[in-house]
């Protein structure tokens, strides 16, 4: 064996061990949940907003809850409660609105209500709830989060002789922060156009993973079974605050033994044929997922990256 195939090799094992060796949440599948009863304590100050605090307390919610608003008055002064949907500081009819009911002492009184995306709320997002009394003193923000959100994949690629299609949509419950959805892919010859696989895959629920404070993302593949050599779509959803993205990858099947999963077995498989290409011994033709006839680092970090995602057969 050549000295630098020699260094090379040991390289990819320390490479992969590295990051294999990461501790990595196990996919999680959870039941999507359904709408909670939340309830918010407010106290009224005309001079110091509702509980003393500027501004008031963040109330967050999921679209279709049931939502009620306890308050009291903590200065003596009479005090409503309302959602300023579109931030005019004024309590328009079509606002959620505790009127006639309010505040006189330090007893609670009790609004409830339920935002309804595409009723008594516009959309998903932040709004201003104030006292309809005094609205340029007493505000704080109403978060309203939908309860599902979708997105949608329609995405061609090409590898080795196939042309792959994946269409479809996917779903993240917001409440249970699960996906689920149905895709289908599509593989036909290049040239001649022939259907050479197709298949609707239904997504079984799966959990999203915490990435960093505010994103979350769930990896998945889905089987290509084509010749010469198995194929995969990768799938990549990313939760950023409330907004979804999806993207795909067109690899030669990162799930070498076919197992289910990108797993330990597969990563000795393609660290073995590190540094390899076509006409070498050593080359492995699985291994090679990005088809380009070297078995080099970039195929090892699509490997990295999609390490112990579920692939879909």
């Amino acid at each position: 064996m050549p000295r630098q195939r020699r260094i090379l090799v040991p390289v990819a094992l320390i490479l992969l061990i590295g990051v294999l060796s990461i501790p990595i949440a196990p996919l999680r599948q959870v039941s999507a949940s359904g709408p909670a009863h939340r309830t918010f304590h407010l106290i009224g100050f005309a001079a110091q907003n509702w509980n003393s605090t500027s501004p008031g307390p963040l109330m967050t919610v999921f679209d279709g809850d049931l939502v009620s608003i306890l308050f009291s008055s903590g200065d003596g002064l009479i005090h409503t409660w309302y959602l300023d949907v579109n931030n005019n500081g004024i309590a328009d009819t079509n606002e959620p609105n505790s009127f006639p009911i309010e505040a006189t002492s330090s007893a609670f009184v009790n609004y409830t209500f339920t935002p309804k995306i595409g009723t008594n709320i516009p959309a998903g997002g932040n709004f201003t709830y104030r006292c309809g009394v005094h609205p340029g003193s007493m505000f704080g923000a109403f978060q309203v989060i939908p309860a599902t959100i979708n997105s949608s994949i329609n995405s061609a690629s090409t590898l080795d002789s196939s042309s792959v299609a994946t269409v479809g949509t996917l779903t993240v419950d917001m409440r249970s922060l699960t996906l689920t959805g149905s895709l289908t892919v599509t593989a036909t010859n290049s040239t001649t156009g022939a259907v050479l696989f197709s298949r609707t895959y239904t997504i079984p629920t799966m959990g999203l993973t915490s990435i960093s404070p505010s994103s979350r993302q769930v990896l998945f593949g889905l089987n290509v079974q084509v010749l010469p050599y198995a194929l995969s779509v990768e799938v990549k959803v990313i939760l950023q605050g409330i907004t979804v993205t999806s993207s795909t990858l067109l690899t030669r099947e990162l799930d070498i033994n076919g197992n289910g999963s990108v797993d330990i077995i597969d990563a000795g498989i393609a660290a073995l044929a590190f540094g390899a290409s076509v006409g070498n011994p050593k080359y492995n033709p699985q291994a090679d997922f990005l088809a380009h006839g070297t078995i080099d680092i970039v195929e090892l970090g699509v490997f990295a990256f999609y390490f112990n995602a579920q692939i879909l057969h």
